[in-house]
């Protein structure tokens, strides 16, 4: 016998039958929307969407306690307790499609988008107005907006191979770039089975509020020596829905400052000193707002949980030191001649941090350029060019009195996980290196001869080295690719010399690699700020250390 939850569930239900076309309409608007809204008593910060779990044919979570279900696509809510772990499955759903477009023109003013179209159609080109993204909001105000406006030829693609195709084929449009935008949102419905083996059925998804829920089998830190898969806790709401691709995605949708909380506690040891958990507080949250409507412009969310956004580890146990940091700094943010920062930051820069464009080659920004981890004031006449061969040599075998040399100064217990990333060293043998670089390239050099040194940061972290082989030499650019392609789980950092052992027919035994930092080295080094803070620097100081030339500005 069916009970009344599954009437409630059932994907037309008779009450849902006679609803108008104009409400079906708003209802299937509000299940494809990124929706913001909480109680009102929780929304003490603008909302936030963040990606928890991806790409799943199955998602558990352990309720703690009673809770509400509402399916995207009505807006009944159902209250359901039942102890133990409940799954959701997919029931049906077919993927989104995805299209390809040539975009001409790109602005967040809609009146120079309005006259450029007029302008390129009085030309006779076929082409349109698309507008995308959208503003994030709190109390009445908007807080950043990424609204932007494009001049795309009305042509739609099923491939990104089919635009370029038709891009080089045509003049008219080689200064365009290739989109891509969904045409088509996925569809289907989910299946939530209780632990008593009961099912509910909601169209395109669900959102589950009430008590802190428990999801299992989060991935974090995918392709790093510090991934790992474990159940973690989050309140606010957790939606599950059918991604792009047809399969589930989880998705906790909370204030920002309940964000930053998971966030500061996942990417620095709440043991730290308030002064350095004030600095991540503030580079956390303008990072998050700078990025917001930039990073995952295809998914249902703003932010993934994982490194690629900022490590997220959702509810965790109660921290006064964390949660005083994040009273006194709320809605602090660093801005440059009035724009909100790019507030990159990493765990240990090694003595230096490097500048952003050489990380991400591009231009940079002019407040993220490397500096001596010292304090210029006590240090002003440092000047030692690490981007030679030489120097950097000398570097890595030395211990400098910066910052994040944890070792120098007075030995603080929480930061002393810190020294076998100050300065490292990792061994491989040559056939098993040879089979790292092998599959991670997907180059086949045969055996490896050498790997040579390109150029270098002014960390000394490098850009680009060649990879020297019997059957063929190639080279890595960039310094994510190259820790990533020298070792199984990325090494600490690229800033590193390499020497080779024993060997016969220029054929080394072994590679060693050794090295300085943890991590990009762009912006904040975090075990730098929780040194800073130790000697009494104060959070607003440490962050124009790393960021020079910034402004504390208050946006809520």
């Amino acid at each position: 016998m069916k009970t009344p939850h599954s009437y409630l569930f059932n994907t037309l239900s008779c009450r849902f039958c006679l609803m108008t076309a104009a409400a079906l309409f708003f209802f299937l608007l509000l299940s494809c929307a990124r929706i913001r809204y909480l109680p009102p008593a929780e929304v003490t910060s603008p909302i936030v969407r963040i990606g928890i779990l991806e790409s799943k044919d199955e998602i558990r979570f352990t309720p703690h306690g009673a809770f509400y279900v509402v399916p995207l696509t009505s807006n009944e809510r159902i209250r359901l307790q039942e102890e133990g772990v409940w799954t959701v499955t997919v029931g049906q759903s077919n993927p989104g499609i995805s299209v390809f477009q040539i975009s001409l023109y790109e602005t967040s003013v809609k009146q120079n988008a309005d006259e450029e179209l007029i302008r390129l159609k009085q030309k006779g080109m076929n082409v349109a107005l698309d507008a995308f993204g959208e503003t994030l909001e709190f109390s009445s105000k908007t807080v950043v907006d990424r609204r932007i406006y494009r001049i795309v030829v009305q042509n739609e693609f099923a491939s990104s191979e089919d635009a370029v195709n038709f891009k080089s084929g045509d003049a008219t449009w080689s200064n365009g770039r290739i989109v891509e935008k969904i045409k088509q949102l996925p569809s289907g419905f989910i299946l939530i089975k209780s632990p008593k083996g009961e099912s509910y059925k909601a169209d395109s998804g669900c959102r589950i509020s009430g008590p802190v829920i428990t999801l299992k089998d989060v991935d974090s830190g995918s392709g790093f020596h510090f991934e790992k898969t474990q159940d973690r806790s989050y309140t606010g709401e957790m939606e599950i829905r059918l991604g792009n691709d047809g399969k589930l995605v989880a998705i906790n949708v909370l204030p920002l400052e309940s964000y930053l909380r998971g966030v500061v506690q996942g990417e620095m040891p709440d043991t730290f000193p308030v002064e350095a958990l004030k600095a991540q507080a503030v580079a956390s949250r303008t990072y998050c707002l700078n990025r917001f409507g930039r990073s995952h412009q295809l998914e249902p969310f703003d932010f993934c949980d994982d490194v690629h956004c900022q490590t997220f580890v959702g509810h965790s146990a109660d921290s006064p030191d964390l949660a005083n940091a994040l009273a006194q700094t709320r809605g602090l943010v660093l801005t440059y001649n009035g724009e909100l920062c790019l507030t990159t930051y990493a765990a240990v820069c090694g003595g230096h941090s490097e500048s952003a464009g050489n990380v991400w080659q591009s231009e940079g920004q002019p407040y993220l350029q490397g500096v001596y981890d010292v304090d210029p004031a006590k240090f002003k006449n440092v000047d030692f060019d690490l981007s030679s061969e030489e120097n950097i040599s000398t570097w890595i075998r030395s211990e400098p009195d910066v910052f994040c040399n944890v070792s120098r100064g007075e030995n603080q217990q929480s930061v002393a996980y810190a020294k076998k990333y100050f300065r490292w060293e990792q061994r491989i043998s040559r056939a098993d290196l040879e089979h790292i670089i092998s599959k991670k390239t997907g180059e086949n050099f045969g055996q490896l001869v050498d790997i040579i040194p390109g150029k270098r940061g002014v960390s000394g972290r490098l850009m680009e080295i060649k990879i020297i082989g019997t059957l063929k030499s190639f080279t890595i650019s960039r310094e994510l690719n190259i820790r990533r392609a020298l070792s199984e789980n990325a090494l600490y950092s690229a800033c590193f010399i390499i020497e080779k052992i024993g060997g016969e027919n220029r054929l080394a035994d072994e590679f060693i690699f050794k090295g300085a930092g943890w991590g990009h080295g762009a912006g904040m080094c975090q075990i730098g700020a929780a040194k800073m803070a130790y000697g009494g620097y104060r959070f607003d100081r440490i962050l124009s250390h790393y960021y020079r030339n910034t402004q504390l500005q208050a946006l809520y």
